[in-house]
Protein backbone atom coordinates (compact mmCIF):
# COMPACT_ATOMS: atom_id res chain seq x y z
CA UNK A 1 0.00 0.00 0.00
CA UNK A 2 1.08 3.52 -0.69
CA UNK A 3 0.24 6.49 1.44
CA UNK A 4 -0.14 10.02 -0.87
CA UNK A 5 0.17 12.78 1.23
CA UNK A 6 -0.91 16.26 0.26
CA UNK A 7 -1.51 19.43 1.66
CA UNK A 8 -5.66 19.46 0.84
CA UNK A 9 -6.00 22.46 -1.69
CA UNK A 10 -7.29 21.66 -5.05
CA UNK A 11 -8.35 18.64 -3.22
CA UNK A 12 -10.54 17.58 -5.90
CA UNK A 13 -8.06 18.03 -8.96
CA UNK A 14 -4.89 16.00 -6.97
CA UNK A 15 -7.21 13.24 -5.81
CA UNK A 16 -8.45 12.84 -9.46
CA UNK A 17 -5.11 12.75 -10.75
CA UNK A 18 -3.67 10.70 -7.97
CA UNK A 19 -6.49 7.85 -8.56
CA UNK A 20 -5.90 8.23 -12.65
CA UNK A 21 -1.99 7.85 -11.81
CA UNK A 22 -2.23 4.83 -9.38
CA UNK A 23 -5.57 2.94 -10.16
CA UNK A 24 -6.44 3.22 -13.69
CA UNK A 25 -2.10 3.77 -15.15
CA UNK A 26 -0.06 1.66 -12.40
CA UNK A 27 -3.04 -0.51 -10.88
CA UNK A 28 -1.47 -0.39 -7.50
CA UNK A 29 -3.06 0.16 -4.11
CA UNK A 30 -3.14 3.29 -2.63
CA UNK A 31 -4.72 6.08 -0.08
CA UNK A 32 -4.60 8.98 0.37
CA UNK A 33 -4.13 11.21 3.49
CA UNK A 34 -4.38 15.39 3.93
CA UNK A 35 -1.66 16.92 6.02
CA UNK A 36 -2.80 20.80 6.03
CA UNK A 37 1.23 21.99 6.93
CA UNK A 38 3.13 20.00 4.24
CA UNK A 39 3.73 21.54 0.89
CA UNK A 40 4.78 18.76 -2.09
CA UNK A 41 2.99 14.91 -2.26
CA UNK A 42 4.96 12.83 -0.22
CA UNK A 43 4.42 9.13 -0.93
CA UNK A 44 4.91 6.50 2.17
CA UNK A 45 5.62 3.02 1.93
CA UNK A 46 5.28 0.32 4.16
CA UNK A 47 8.99 -0.46 4.25
CA UNK A 48 9.69 2.97 5.58
CA UNK A 49 11.05 4.88 3.15
CA UNK A 50 9.45 7.82 1.14
CA UNK A 51 9.28 9.61 -2.07
CA UNK A 52 8.81 13.36 -1.82
CA UNK A 53 7.42 15.26 -5.20
CA UNK A 54 7.05 18.54 -5.93
CA UNK A 55 3.93 20.43 -6.11
CA UNK A 56 4.89 23.95 -7.38
CA UNK A 57 2.22 24.20 -9.64
CA UNK A 58 -0.81 24.29 -7.57
CA UNK A 59 1.56 25.99 -4.60
CA UNK A 60 1.80 29.14 -7.04
CA UNK A 61 -2.17 29.51 -7.87
CA UNK A 62 -5.01 30.52 -5.54
CA UNK A 63 -8.47 29.26 -7.35
CA UNK A 64 -8.22 29.95 -10.68
CA UNK A 65 -6.05 27.51 -12.63
CA UNK A 66 -7.81 28.53 -16.28
CA UNK A 67 -5.35 31.30 -16.98
CA UNK A 68 -2.16 32.18 -19.29
CA UNK A 69 -0.76 32.31 -15.65
CA UNK A 70 -0.81 28.30 -15.55
CA UNK A 71 0.70 27.85 -18.71
CA UNK A 72 4.03 26.05 -18.25
CA UNK A 73 7.30 27.45 -19.67
CA UNK A 74 8.44 23.71 -20.62
CA UNK A 75 12.16 22.76 -20.00
CA UNK A 76 13.68 19.19 -21.00
CA UNK A 77 15.79 16.81 -18.31
CA UNK A 78 17.78 13.65 -18.21
CA UNK A 79 17.72 11.64 -15.47
CA UNK A 80 18.41 7.87 -13.82
CA UNK A 81 14.75 6.87 -13.56
CA UNK A 82 13.78 7.13 -16.86
CA UNK A 83 15.01 5.97 -20.35
CA UNK A 84 13.72 8.51 -22.69
CA UNK A 85 15.87 10.87 -24.04
CA UNK A 86 15.06 14.77 -22.75
CA UNK A 87 11.96 14.68 -20.53
CA UNK A 88 9.93 17.45 -20.66
CA UNK A 89 9.30 19.12 -17.70
CA UNK A 90 6.42 20.92 -17.80
CA UNK A 91 5.78 22.38 -13.96
CA UNK A 92 8.88 22.26 -11.14
CA UNK A 93 12.39 21.79 -11.97
CA UNK A 94 14.87 18.74 -12.49
CA UNK A 95 16.62 18.43 -9.88
CA UNK A 96 16.40 15.05 -8.02
CA UNK A 97 18.07 13.97 -4.59
CA UNK A 98 18.57 10.50 -4.45
CA UNK A 99 19.42 8.59 -1.31
CA UNK A 100 19.09 5.00 -0.41
CA UNK A 101 15.25 5.36 1.40
CA UNK A 102 14.60 8.42 0.51
CA UNK A 103 14.03 10.68 -3.24
CA UNK A 104 12.98 14.30 -3.21
CA UNK A 105 11.83 15.14 -6.91
CA UNK A 106 11.00 18.99 -8.12
CA UNK A 107 9.17 17.92 -11.43
CA UNK A 108 5.61 18.16 -10.50
CA UNK A 109 4.51 15.20 -11.56
CA UNK A 110 1.11 15.57 -10.48
CA UNK A 111 0.38 18.81 -12.17
CA UNK A 112 1.98 17.77 -15.25
CA UNK A 113 -0.06 14.69 -15.36
CA UNK A 114 -3.32 16.85 -15.06
CA UNK A 115 -2.42 19.76 -17.43
CA UNK A 116 -2.30 16.86 -20.30
CA UNK A 117 -5.25 14.51 -19.29
CA UNK A 118 -7.78 17.38 -18.48
CA UNK A 119 -6.67 19.45 -21.95
CA UNK A 120 -7.25 22.74 -19.12
CA UNK A 121 -4.78 24.75 -22.02
CA UNK A 122 -8.16 24.40 -24.67
CA UNK A 123 -9.80 26.38 -21.82
CA UNK A 124 -7.32 28.82 -21.39
CA UNK A 125 -6.28 29.72 -24.83
CA UNK A 126 -8.96 30.77 -27.57
CA UNK A 127 -7.95 30.37 -30.67
CA UNK A 128 -9.76 27.67 -32.97
CA UNK A 129 -9.63 26.23 -36.75
CA UNK A 130 -12.51 26.69 -39.36
CA UNK A 131 -14.27 24.19 -37.79
CA UNK A 132 -14.17 25.72 -34.15
CA UNK A 133 -11.65 22.70 -33.01
CA UNK A 134 -8.60 23.64 -30.89
CA UNK A 135 -5.47 23.24 -33.17
CA UNK A 136 -2.46 21.14 -32.77
CA UNK A 137 0.03 24.47 -33.69
CA UNK A 138 -1.92 26.01 -30.49
CA UNK A 139 -1.05 23.07 -27.63
CA UNK A 140 2.04 22.95 -25.87
CA UNK A 141 3.03 20.20 -26.67
CA UNK A 142 3.54 20.68 -30.36
CA UNK A 143 5.29 24.44 -29.46
CA UNK A 144 7.96 22.39 -27.05
CA UNK A 145 7.93 19.40 -30.21
CA UNK A 146 6.56 16.96 -27.34
CA UNK A 147 3.35 15.74 -29.26
CA UNK A 148 4.68 12.31 -31.14
CA UNK A 149 5.09 11.24 -27.64
CA UNK A 150 3.39 9.84 -24.87
CA UNK A 151 4.78 11.92 -22.01
CA UNK A 152 1.88 11.27 -19.51
CA UNK A 153 3.14 7.75 -19.72
CA UNK A 154 6.46 8.66 -19.71
CA UNK A 155 5.88 10.35 -16.44
CA UNK A 156 3.99 7.26 -14.79
CA UNK A 157 7.17 5.05 -16.09
CA UNK A 158 9.27 7.15 -14.64
CA UNK A 159 7.62 7.19 -10.82
CA UNK A 160 7.44 3.36 -11.12
CA UNK A 161 11.16 3.50 -11.28
CA UNK A 162 11.55 5.89 -8.71
CA UNK A 163 8.91 3.38 -6.68
CA UNK A 164 10.82 0.55 -7.31
CA UNK A 165 14.21 2.10 -6.52
CA UNK A 166 12.63 2.48 -2.61
CA UNK A 167 10.39 -0.33 -2.29
CA UNK A 168 10.81 -3.00 -5.16
CA UNK A 169 8.02 -5.28 -3.16
CA UNK A 170 5.01 -3.19 -4.96
CA UNK A 171 2.81 -5.53 -7.36
CA UNK A 172 1.25 -3.74 -10.34
CA UNK A 173 -1.69 -4.80 -12.56
CA UNK A 174 0.22 -5.04 -15.71
CA UNK A 175 -1.65 -3.40 -18.96
CA UNK A 176 -1.92 -5.45 -22.21
CA UNK A 177 -0.76 -3.40 -25.51
CA UNK A 178 -3.79 -3.81 -27.69
CA UNK A 179 -5.31 -2.32 -31.10
CA UNK A 180 -8.27 -0.57 -31.09
CA UNK A 181 -10.05 -0.11 -34.27
CA UNK A 182 -12.42 2.12 -34.98
CA UNK A 183 -14.23 3.51 -38.37
CA UNK A 184 -16.78 6.66 -38.31
CA UNK A 185 -19.35 5.86 -40.82
CA UNK A 186 -19.49 9.13 -42.45
CA UNK A 187 -20.99 7.46 -45.74
CA UNK A 188 -22.31 4.16 -44.72
CA UNK A 189 -23.59 4.09 -48.93
CA UNK A 190 -22.77 6.45 -51.97
CA UNK A 191 -25.48 8.96 -51.31
CA UNK A 192 -25.06 9.69 -55.26
CA UNK A 193 -27.61 7.12 -56.23
CA UNK A 194 -30.58 9.85 -54.79
CA UNK A 195 -29.99 12.45 -56.65
CA UNK A 196 -28.96 13.07 -60.95
CA UNK A 197 -27.31 15.39 -60.03
CA UNK A 198 -24.80 14.40 -57.43
CA UNK A 199 -24.28 11.36 -59.84
CA UNK A 200 -23.69 13.31 -62.56
CA UNK A 201 -20.87 15.52 -61.02
CA UNK A 202 -19.18 12.91 -59.33
CA UNK A 203 -18.70 10.43 -62.16
CA UNK A 204 -17.27 13.95 -63.98
CA UNK A 205 -14.56 14.18 -61.41
CA UNK A 206 -14.15 10.11 -61.04
CA UNK A 207 -13.01 10.59 -64.74
CA UNK A 208 -11.72 14.13 -65.18
CA UNK A 209 -10.26 14.59 -61.91
CA UNK A 210 -9.36 11.03 -60.66
CA UNK A 211 -8.88 9.71 -64.26
CA UNK A 212 -11.05 6.66 -62.83
CA UNK A 213 -13.06 5.74 -66.31
CA UNK A 214 -14.30 2.23 -64.20
CA UNK A 215 -15.53 4.55 -61.59
CA UNK A 216 -17.16 6.97 -63.28
CA UNK A 217 -19.20 4.55 -65.36
CA UNK A 218 -20.14 2.82 -62.00
CA UNK A 219 -21.47 5.76 -60.75
CA UNK A 220 -23.96 6.62 -63.43
CA UNK A 221 -24.68 3.10 -63.85
CA UNK A 222 -25.18 2.62 -59.76
CA UNK A 223 -27.61 5.74 -60.02
CA UNK A 224 -30.08 4.17 -62.10
CA UNK A 225 -30.15 0.94 -61.08
CA UNK A 226 -30.80 2.17 -57.68
CA UNK A 227 -33.88 4.00 -59.43
CA UNK A 228 -35.48 1.05 -60.77
CA UNK A 229 -34.79 -0.68 -57.72
CA UNK A 230 -32.05 -3.17 -58.94
CA UNK A 231 -29.57 -4.54 -56.28
CA UNK A 232 -25.95 -3.86 -56.76
CA UNK A 233 -22.84 -4.14 -54.74
CA UNK A 234 -21.88 -0.43 -53.35
CA UNK A 235 -18.48 0.41 -52.80
CA UNK A 236 -18.96 2.31 -49.42
CA UNK A 237 -21.37 -0.58 -48.26
CA UNK A 238 -19.19 -3.68 -49.10
CA UNK A 239 -15.89 -2.40 -47.08
CA UNK A 240 -17.64 -2.40 -44.17
CA UNK A 241 -18.24 -5.75 -44.35
CA UNK A 242 -14.36 -6.07 -46.24
CA UNK A 243 -13.64 -4.33 -42.97
CA UNK A 244 -14.42 -7.15 -40.45
CA UNK A 245 -13.15 -9.61 -42.94
CA UNK A 246 -9.71 -8.31 -42.50
CA UNK A 247 -9.71 -7.24 -38.74
CA UNK A 248 -11.50 -10.77 -37.43
CA UNK A 249 -8.45 -12.68 -39.25
CA UNK A 250 -6.32 -10.86 -36.99
CA UNK A 251 -8.73 -11.01 -34.17
CA UNK A 252 -9.36 -7.64 -33.96
CA UNK A 253 -13.01 -5.89 -32.74
CA UNK A 254 -13.72 -3.09 -35.27
CA UNK A 255 -16.10 0.25 -33.33
CA UNK A 256 -18.14 1.60 -36.41
CA UNK A 257 -19.85 4.61 -35.00
CA UNK A 258 -22.95 6.18 -37.00
CA UNK A 259 -24.13 9.87 -37.60
CA UNK A 260 -27.52 9.51 -36.60
CA UNK A 261 -29.45 12.59 -36.43
CA UNK A 262 -28.40 15.22 -39.40
CA UNK A 263 -27.76 18.61 -38.53
CA UNK A 264 -25.64 20.40 -40.76
CA UNK A 265 -24.64 20.16 -44.61
CA UNK A 266 -21.43 18.32 -43.22
CA UNK A 267 -23.58 15.38 -42.06
CA UNK A 268 -25.40 12.69 -44.85
CA UNK A 269 -29.12 11.86 -44.41
CA UNK A 270 -29.75 8.13 -43.64
CA UNK A 271 -32.77 6.36 -43.08
CA UNK A 272 -31.86 4.22 -40.47
CA UNK A 273 -35.35 2.43 -40.33
CA UNK A 274 -34.38 1.15 -43.76
CA UNK A 275 -33.88 -2.55 -44.91
CA UNK A 276 -30.14 -1.82 -45.52
CA UNK A 277 -29.12 0.14 -42.46
CA UNK A 278 -31.23 -2.45 -39.92
CA UNK A 279 -29.31 -5.12 -42.00
CA UNK A 280 -26.02 -3.59 -41.73
CA UNK A 281 -26.59 -2.77 -38.01
CA UNK A 282 -27.43 -6.31 -37.22
CA UNK A 283 -24.40 -7.77 -39.36
CA UNK A 284 -22.15 -5.94 -37.49
CA UNK A 285 -23.60 -7.26 -34.22
CA UNK A 286 -23.91 -10.79 -35.12
CA UNK A 287 -20.50 -10.96 -36.32
CA UNK A 288 -19.14 -9.42 -32.62
CA UNK A 289 -17.95 -6.14 -33.68
CA UNK A 290 -18.75 -2.57 -31.89
CA UNK A 291 -22.00 0.09 -33.02
CA UNK A 292 -21.00 3.85 -31.45
CA UNK A 293 -22.13 7.15 -32.29
CA UNK A 294 -20.37 9.71 -33.97
CA UNK A 295 -22.42 12.98 -33.14
CA UNK A 296 -23.03 15.24 -36.49
CA UNK A 297 -21.46 18.29 -37.07
CA UNK A 298 -23.64 20.68 -34.91
CA UNK A 299 -23.66 18.19 -31.83
CA UNK A 300 -20.46 19.20 -29.81
CA UNK A 301 -22.27 22.25 -28.59
CA UNK A 302 -25.89 21.57 -28.64
CA UNK A 303 -27.26 19.54 -26.21
CA UNK A 304 -30.38 19.19 -28.44
CA UNK A 305 -28.73 17.70 -30.85
CA UNK A 306 -26.86 15.23 -29.17
CA UNK A 307 -29.57 13.77 -27.48
CA UNK A 308 -31.64 13.58 -30.52
CA UNK A 309 -28.51 11.38 -31.86
CA UNK A 310 -28.46 9.17 -28.82
CA UNK A 311 -31.67 8.16 -28.76
CA UNK A 312 -32.03 7.81 -32.50
CA UNK A 313 -29.00 5.01 -32.02
CA UNK A 314 -30.20 3.62 -28.74
CA UNK A 315 -33.85 2.84 -30.34
CA UNK A 316 -32.54 1.12 -33.54
CA UNK A 317 -30.20 -0.74 -30.92
CA UNK A 318 -33.46 -1.81 -28.81
CA UNK A 319 -35.45 -2.50 -31.86
CA UNK A 320 -32.87 -4.53 -32.99
CA UNK A 321 -32.50 -6.31 -29.54
CA UNK A 322 -28.45 -5.34 -29.91
CA UNK A 323 -26.95 -5.39 -26.31
CA UNK A 324 -23.38 -4.07 -25.57
CA UNK A 325 -21.64 -3.96 -22.25
CA UNK A 326 -20.71 -0.11 -23.27
CA UNK A 327 -21.47 2.74 -25.94
CA UNK A 328 -19.45 5.05 -27.04
CA UNK A 329 -18.18 6.90 -30.39
CA UNK A 330 -16.48 9.82 -31.77
CA UNK A 331 -17.57 13.20 -32.69
CA UNK A 332 -18.23 14.42 -36.53
CA UNK A 333 -14.98 16.50 -38.00
CA UNK A 334 -13.42 15.89 -34.13
CA UNK A 335 -14.98 18.80 -33.02
CA UNK A 336 -14.47 19.52 -29.45
CA UNK A 337 -15.35 22.26 -26.88
CA UNK A 338 -13.67 21.05 -23.42
CA UNK A 339 -15.71 22.97 -21.39
CA UNK A 340 -19.08 21.66 -22.83
CA UNK A 341 -18.90 18.35 -25.12
CA UNK A 342 -17.60 15.93 -22.26
CA UNK A 343 -21.03 16.93 -20.50
CA UNK A 344 -23.09 15.84 -23.12
CA UNK A 345 -21.47 12.18 -23.50
CA UNK A 346 -21.92 12.16 -19.56
CA UNK A 347 -25.38 13.62 -19.59
CA UNK A 348 -26.54 11.06 -22.15
CA UNK A 349 -24.88 7.90 -20.01
CA UNK A 350 -22.44 7.34 -22.77
CA UNK A 351 -19.51 5.03 -21.71
CA UNK A 352 -16.65 6.25 -23.48
CA UNK A 353 -15.60 9.20 -26.10
CA UNK A 354 -12.45 8.73 -28.53
CA UNK A 355 -12.55 11.96 -30.08
CA UNK A 356 -9.17 13.78 -28.33
CA UNK A 357 -6.81 13.76 -31.55
CA UNK A 358 -5.53 16.88 -33.52
CA UNK A 359 -6.70 16.09 -37.22
CA UNK A 360 -3.67 18.15 -38.57
CA UNK A 361 -1.38 16.20 -37.07
CA UNK A 362 -0.95 12.62 -35.52
CA UNK A 363 -0.10 12.32 -31.99
CA UNK A 364 -0.98 12.14 -28.23
CA UNK A 365 -3.35 15.04 -27.74
CA UNK A 366 -3.42 13.95 -23.90
CA UNK A 367 -0.30 12.63 -23.59
CA UNK A 368 -0.87 8.71 -23.36
CA UNK A 369 -2.17 5.93 -25.29
CA UNK A 370 -3.95 4.73 -22.17
CA UNK A 371 -8.07 4.89 -21.16
CA UNK A 372 -8.75 7.70 -18.68
CA UNK A 373 -11.24 8.96 -16.23
CA UNK A 374 -11.95 12.27 -17.57
CA UNK A 375 -12.54 15.32 -15.65
CA UNK A 376 -15.09 18.31 -15.52
CA UNK A 377 -13.47 21.17 -15.19
CA UNK A 378 -16.62 23.16 -14.96
CA UNK A 379 -17.82 21.14 -11.41
CA UNK A 380 -14.39 20.65 -10.88
CA UNK A 381 -14.77 16.99 -10.19
CA UNK A 382 -14.48 13.29 -11.96
CA UNK A 383 -16.63 12.48 -15.03
CA UNK A 384 -18.10 9.09 -15.27
CA UNK A 385 -16.69 9.48 -18.56
CA UNK A 386 -13.55 7.59 -20.04
CA UNK A 387 -11.70 8.86 -22.77
CA UNK A 388 -9.85 6.46 -25.51
CA UNK A 389 -7.22 8.82 -27.41
CA UNK A 390 -7.42 8.62 -31.05
CA UNK A 391 -3.63 8.11 -32.04
CA UNK A 392 -3.59 8.30 -35.93
CA UNK A 393 -6.37 9.02 -38.86
CA UNK A 394 -5.95 7.73 -42.40
CA UNK A 395 -6.70 11.09 -43.96
CA UNK A 396 -4.51 13.01 -41.34
CA UNK A 397 -1.23 10.94 -42.56
CA UNK A 398 -2.09 10.10 -46.07
CA UNK A 399 -4.38 13.40 -47.14
CA UNK A 400 -3.60 16.24 -48.74
CA UNK A 401 -5.43 19.04 -46.60
CA UNK A 402 -2.80 17.83 -43.58
CA UNK A 403 0.50 16.09 -43.41
CA UNK A 404 0.08 14.97 -46.56
CA UNK A 405 2.32 12.17 -47.24
CA UNK A 406 0.23 9.65 -48.91
CA UNK A 407 1.35 6.43 -50.13
CA UNK A 408 5.20 6.43 -49.23
CA UNK A 409 7.56 4.38 -46.77
CA UNK A 410 7.49 7.56 -44.91
CA UNK A 411 3.67 7.01 -44.24
CA UNK A 412 3.59 3.75 -43.48
CA UNK A 413 6.61 4.06 -41.07
CA UNK A 414 4.36 7.04 -39.37
CA UNK A 415 1.56 4.99 -38.93
CA UNK A 416 4.17 1.72 -37.46
CA UNK A 417 5.96 4.29 -35.15
CA UNK A 418 2.56 5.23 -33.40
CA UNK A 419 1.58 2.00 -32.94
CA UNK A 420 4.92 0.53 -31.84
CA UNK A 421 5.41 3.52 -28.80
CA UNK A 422 1.40 2.62 -27.71
CA UNK A 423 2.36 -0.99 -27.48
CA UNK A 424 6.07 0.14 -25.67
CA UNK A 425 3.98 1.33 -22.90
CA UNK A 426 1.45 -1.20 -23.24
CA UNK A 427 -1.13 1.06 -23.72
CA UNK A 428 -4.13 0.80 -27.06
CA UNK A 429 -3.19 2.17 -30.15
CA UNK A 430 -6.47 3.43 -31.80
CA UNK A 431 -6.50 3.77 -35.27
CA UNK A 432 -9.74 5.67 -37.47
CA UNK A 433 -10.10 4.83 -40.69
CA UNK A 434 -12.92 5.45 -42.75
CA UNK A 435 -15.13 3.42 -44.66
CA UNK A 436 -14.97 5.82 -47.62
CA UNK A 437 -11.33 5.55 -47.54
CA UNK A 438 -11.01 2.74 -49.60
CA UNK A 439 -10.25 4.29 -52.94
CA UNK A 440 -7.16 2.14 -54.38
CA UNK A 441 -4.82 -0.89 -53.86
CA UNK A 442 -2.62 1.25 -51.64
CA UNK A 443 -5.54 2.21 -49.08
CA UNK A 444 -6.21 -2.00 -48.51
CA UNK A 445 -2.56 -2.57 -48.64
CA UNK A 446 -1.72 0.22 -45.67
CA UNK A 447 -4.76 -0.98 -43.39
CA UNK A 448 -3.93 -4.90 -43.83
CA UNK A 449 -0.65 -3.72 -42.26
CA UNK A 450 -1.09 -1.91 -39.94
CA UNK A 451 -3.94 -3.78 -37.97
CA UNK A 452 -1.99 -6.84 -37.34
Amino acid sequence: MITVKHDGSFAAEKEYVIDVVFHEFLGTDHQTEIITDQRGFRLVFENGSVLDLSSSFWDQIKDDYLNDNCLPKVTFCENQFTHEDNLPVLFGNDEIEVLEEHITCGIDIFASIFFMISRMEEAIKDQRDEHNRFPAKSSVAYKYGFLERPIVDEYVEMLRSMINHLNPDIRYNKNEASNFITCDVDWPYDTTRDSFKKALHKSAGDIVKRKNFKQGYLTLRNYFLHKIGVKYEDNLRSMISWMMDVNEDHGNRVAFYFITEYTSEYDIKVDFDSDEMRSLFREINRRGHEIGLHPGYECFDNKNNFLKSVQKLKKIMLEEDIKQDVIGGRMHFLRWDIMKTPHLWESAGLDYDTTLFFAESAGFRCGTCKEFTMFDLVARKPFNLKQRPLITMESTIIGPKYENLRYSEQSLSRFKYFKKICHKYNGSYVLLWHNSSFNNKKDKEFYKEIIQ
